[in-house]
């Protein structure tokens, strides 16, 4: 009998519990007869626990398994995606099949985009569905949910314009977050190898001029000559323990749930940041609900897979109670609610909507509202990123700067009197 550890969502909480079966199979079949919600399943092996990987578990939804690549994964794949993808629906629109679309639009990609095009052209020739020979092209699950939800309901034209429509949206944010935070990252950077650099090779100069001179040291240059000798002596070890420190962090938040779900919400409580961060998640999972209303997937399913969009995993744990709340009957709004992560006008949009009828349009406006407070505080964090890091510069340069006259205007007025 091998150990298992199951880990399982309910009411809202991550839940461990360990048992004991002959196989994985067993372990799999224990899940399917309980009908749990479950996140992972380990099997204890060479003393640690290994994740059960590429069985079939039918289970209603995982926060832990990893998501395919999605829009914000690689900018330099999806920066001609749109345009692409915009082709292919202006073709299907003249009424060439599908397979002729891509065979012309493939005629003006360059590698390694060209031979993914294929792959889809051969998987087609064999007779594969449209969503199962894209699922290899790098898209996001939302948008092969799209593609599967246009080819049963006979809009792929529709559903190739959408994808194009939100590749293109999301190429315009990622353009601006970049700008926001290419600018300040490269004056961080220049300012602390510029300031180490001038402790290391400009202060010990200096310290064997001061060491000639019988003058008491101003405590601004024997902080200086005391931070010169801790890197020199500490330095290497410092840079180490912090890559160490680093990549101990990534593993812990690769295997450890509990860890990764501490840190996703530790982030979204960072000041103006961590409400970027999450104006941004809510305004790409309301966008994602929107495309597959009309699409014509129904709430439910459009849930959980909205919900796959999310790469923080406290997100992705509030939103599995929401889909706990519509599973027990509650409204789609309600069910939200229960979530605590959206506002009350967030909330009371969608009811607005969920009552007319027009619950895709109040999805629509809901995912614009909180991107333009995501681009708010994008600005925000702008307006005060640049002021924060030339004062850091200011302050670097008069400590080193007084640090180094100090001592050559004190020899100058001893020579005076």
């Amino acid at each position: 009998m091998k150990k298992y550890k199951i880990t399982i969502i309910k009411n809202g909480k991550i839940i461990n519990s360990k048992h004991r079966f002959e196989s994985d199979a067993k372990a799999i079949e224990y899940v399917q007869q309980k009908n749990l919600n479950v996140v992972l399943i380990q099997v204890y092996d060479n003393k640690s626990y290994r994740e059960i990987k590429d069985l079939n578990i039918n289970t209603k939804d995982s926060i832990f398994e990893k998501p395919k690549k999605h829009l914000f994964d690689s900018f330099k794949t999806t920066r001609n995606l749109s345009f692409y993808f915009h082709q292919i629906a202006l073709l299907l629109d003249s009424f060439i099949p599908l397979d002729e679309a891509i065979k012309h639009v493939q005629k003006i990609t360059k590698p390694p985009l060209s031979a993914k095009f294929q792959n889809v052209l051969n998987s087609l020739s064999l007779g594969a569905g449209v969503a199962e020979s894209f699922d290899n092209f790098g898209l996001s699950m939302l948008h092969n949910s799209v593609l599967y939800i246009g080819e049963q309901s006979g809009k792929l034209q529709e559903s190739f314009e959408i994808i194009a429509k939100d590749l293109s949206e999301s190429e315009v944010v990622k353009k601006r977050i970049l700008k926001v935070l290419f600018y300040p990252t490269i004056v961080f950077l220049s300012i602390m190898i510029a300031f180490s650099i001038a402790v290391l090779m400009i202060i010990p100069e200096f310290a064997s001029f001061f060491a000639q001179n019988a003058t008491k040291l101003p405590f601004i240059t024997r902080s200086l000559l005391g931070l010169e000798s801790f890197l020199r002596h500490f330095g290497l070890i410092i840079s180490f323990a912090f890559l160490i420190n680093i990549f101990m962090h990534f593993w812990f938040y690769k295997n450890f749930l509990c860890y990764k779900l501490f840190i996703d919400k530790l982030i979204l409580k960072l000041p103006i940041i961590g409400k970027i961060i999450l104006f941004n998640r809510l305004s790409y999972f309301l966008h994602s609900l929107y495309f597959l209303q009309i699409s014509g997937s129904d709430l439910k399913n459009s849930l959980q897979i909205a919900k796959k969009t999310l790469d923080n995993t406290y997100l992705s744990l509030q939103i599995s109670r929401s889909q706990e709340s519509l599973s027990d009957g509650f409204s789609f709004s309600k069910s939200l609610g229960v979530s605590s992560i959206f506002d009350e006008l967030t909330l009371g949009l969608l009811s607005g909507g969920e009552t007319s009828g027009n619950l895709d349009k109040m999805l629509f406006v809901t995912s614009k509202r909180y991107k333009e407070l995501c681009n708010e505080g994008l600005d925000k964090l702008m307006l005060y990123i640049e002021p924060i890091f030339s004062l850091a510069l200011a302050i670097l340069v008069l400590y080193l700067a007084l640090g180094i006259f100090l001592p050559i205007w004190n020899l100058q007025s001893l020579g005076l009197t």
